[in-house]
């Protein structure tokens, strides 16, 4: 968890002070949007699921631990990725968000109804599902944010 928060606060940093101006402009947006933005991504979910493993270890009644936590984490990793996406302007970060809870989403509604009572019902689904709509609408946002580097040739 320590790593992946770490690992989390460098690569903003990084993404922040990084200047690739010089280089074409395709290597521009591969790493400085695409790269970075995927890594971002997948550390903050990284170390949401990496407190969901230790709330787990040292919970007396895991099983508790998980309902809130796959309501408060689910909207913790969405909510971290849409704000560094839309400060770095980062079409790609906001689009492997949408990948996360896509696979999350799939993932949920396909367990059988009995594991899923031990969540919260379809509540986790459906914030899965908003978190989906919300990764979208960032992805065009951003694109549209983005449209002169996009258009430049």
């Amino acid at each position: 968890m320590i790593f992946s928060i770490i690992g989390l606060l460098t690569l903003v940093l990084i993404a922040f002070k990084s200047n690739l101006e010089s280089g074409p402009l395709y290597a521009n947006f591969i790493i400085k949007k695409g790269v970075y933005g995927s890594y971002i991504a997948l550390f903050t979910y990284n170390a949401c699921y990496s407190i969901l493993l230790l709330g787990i270890m040292n919970e007396k009644d895991p099983i508790s631990f998980k309902k809130g936590c796959g309501i408060g984490l689910s909207l913790a990793v969405g909510i971290v990725n849409l704000i560094i996406s839309f400060l770095l302007k980062d079409m790609i970060l906001a689009f492997q968000n949408f990948l996360i809870y896509l696979g999350a989403t799939i993932y949920y509604f396909g367990m059988h109804k009995l594991i899923r009572e031990h969540y919260n019902e379809n509540a986790d689904g459906i914030i899965d599902i908003i978190m989906i709509v919300l990764s979208l609408a960032a992805v065009g946002f951003t694109g549209y944010q983005n449209k002169d580097m996009l258009s430049h040739k």
